[in-house]
């Protein structure tokens, strides 16, 4: 392993996290987001719309993400 890779893996930097492992956490997807939507171009919140977590929506033009 190089030192820069074993600094980083010291500092906490560049572990990975997969999806199975923060499912074993149990931790929930936050209930909004603060995004630049692609549509509108402003910096709005997006709240979540499903429980899975995987679709928010714009609040200025209810466009999905």
């Amino acid at each position: 392993m190089s030192s820069a890779k074993l600094f980083a893996a010291r500092q906490g930097r560049g572990t990975r996290v997969s999806a199975a492992s923060l499912d074993r956490l149990r931790v929930a997807p936050a209930p909004y987001q603060t995004r630049i939507c692609a549509r509108c171009g402003r910096e709005t919140t997006f709240v979540r719309e499903d429980a899975a977590g995987s679709w928010y929506s714009c609040v200025e033009c209810g466009r999905y993400a």
